[in-house]
């Protein structure tokens, strides 16, 4: 498992990846006064909430980092929320049910080498993208993401 940095900004929790110093994903969350981030710990402690060690993050660009994370509470005055992390894998298998192409394109694109190895199959996505589109009547992007699928020219246009 790849070491990561969860950093909480004004109007996004953000994921980074620590080996390669880019962000890996956003979740975009509403604004609020005053925000708490909480880590979840899965080393079996007691206390259910940081092993003790407390919340991070008021309100602003405060970061918390831990290798047994896995997952967090966000809290505000209307809300909490828990941001359990997933494998990329998962993400992306779950972004493309839903038909929500462009999401898991991104992280794939950020991810990179990741997303090769854990057999995310880019090309494929980009294929069922481009049907989509072609569905849409956006002819133009089909084709830009047929294109990047290496899909044979007859197979995008029998995208029945």
């Amino acid at each position: 498992a790849t070491p990561f940095l969860v950093a909480l900004t004004p109007r996004s929790v953000e994921v980074h990846d620590l080996a390669l110093l880019t962000p890996v994903q956003a979740v975009q969350i509403g604004p609020a006064d005053t925000r708490w981030l909480c880590t979840g710990v899965s080393n079996g402690s007691s206390s259910g909430l940081d092993g003790g060690r407390g919340a991070y993050g008021q309100g602003g660009a405060d970061m918390a980092a831990s290798s047994y994370v896995d997952h967090l509470y966000l809290s505000s005055a209307e809300s909490i929320s828990l941001l359990k992390m997933q494998p990329i894998e998962m993400q992306v298998e779950l972004l493309v049910e839903s038909k929500q192409f462009e999401e898991a394109l991104a992280i794939c694109s950020l991810c990179g080498a990741q997303a090769r190895k854990g057999g995310i199959d880019v090309p494929t996505i980009h294929e069922q993208f481009g049907k989509l589109l072609h569905v849409r009547g956006d002819y133009e992007a089909a084709v830009g993401h047929f294109i990047q699928a290496q899909t044979p020219p007859v197979q995008g246009a029998d995208s029945g």
